[in-house]
């Protein structure tokens, strides 16, 4: 085994996350382990209840499944001392993204989280007001 370093170790020391079918990491893990399907399939009813296209019903090519994340909606913005505004303004993935940092808050546990992508200028949020 070489020592040779490379620039770009991290070191995981905690992780969190939601799924389809999983609010957290172990049940995550656990519907691997137990084979859950996480994918949920739609009606043509339920579809079009969700308002789907109706010519799309029939075409073959056509996947009536989606990843549904449950209580998607719950985003505590308080937590992070967003504004409505603010949160209005924020892509719902980018709240996804956060959301789990604050997962233990309501235990009162200490939460940190630290991330380091590198990204474009086109992720960075733009003319957002100030408070």
């Amino acid at each position: 085994m070489s020592d040779a370093r490379s620039g770009i170790e991290i070191a995981v020391i905690g992780m969190a996350g939601r799924f389809p079918g999983a609010k957290n990491l172990e049940q995550f893990w656990q519907n691997l382990c137990d084979g859950v399907e996480s994918i949920k399939f739609f009606t043509d009813e339920e579809l079009l209840a969700k308002g789907g296209d109706a010519r799309l019903l029939d075409d073959p090519n056509y996947v009536k499944a989606e990843a549904v994340l449950d209580d998607i909606e719950m985003f505590d913005a308080s937590f992070f001392d967003f504004t409505p505004r603010e949160t209005s303004l924020i892509d719902p993935q980018h709240r996804l993204f956060l959301d789990p940092a604050g997962l233990d808050h309501h235990r009162g546990d200490a939460v940190a989280m630290m991330i380091v992508p590198e990204i474009g200028e086109e992720l960075l949020p733009r003319d957002l007001p100030t408070r």
